[in-house]
């Protein structure tokens, strides 16, 4: 025997529970690009605790508007695996090209000395403030995360039963 919430339930035995074949129904009846656009809702939300400590971390370490600015998240390509990415977002509207040289460091650059002659510029060590921004705010992305995912079922849940 086992135990469900209290009650004591036989091997073999199941239970049924009212409306659960209408519930399966309804989900399987879904198309997929519907559920990737309804967990990608709660993701993103969920997601701005992570974005606020790398805001924070930016600018730590540089003045740049832009780079601030390009801070967010951003949508994965997967079609079939919801998922949303905090970092530097490059395209036409945001300028944070250079996100990837505060992670990633760089290598030691020279540029031309007199009498052909080679000066090192130096090199910027790899800071990784995503992953330290990550770090910090992981308890509370987590906190956001399952409170964003509860409200955004029971929404479902009230459109597909109501």
């Amino acid at each position: 025997m086992s135990s469900i919430s209290g009650f004591q339930v036989r091997e073999g035995s199941s239970i049924d529970i009212e409306g659960w074949k209408k519930f399966e129904k309804a989900v399987k009846s879904i198309p997929l690009e519907y559920k990737r656009r309804e967990l990608l809702t709660p993701l993103r939300r969920s997601a701005i605790p992570t974005v606020k400590a790398l805001r924070r971390q930016v600018t730590k370490h540089t003045d740049s508007g832009t780079l601030y600015d390009s801070v967010g998240t951003i949508t994965g390509t997967s079609k079939t695996f919801p998922n949303v990415l905090v970092g530097y977002r490059v395209d036409e509207n945001f300028r944070g090209f250079h996100g990837l040289f505060l992670e990633e460091g760089t290598e030691a650059r020279f540029r031309k000395g007199a009498k052909g002659g080679r000066i090192s510029t130096g090199k910027m060590p790899a800071l990784r403030l995503v992953e330290k921004a990550a770090k910090a705010s992981e308890q509370e992305a987590i906190r956001a995360l399952e409170s964003e995912m509860l409200a955004h079922t029971k929404k479902i849940l009230a459109k597909v039963f109501i």
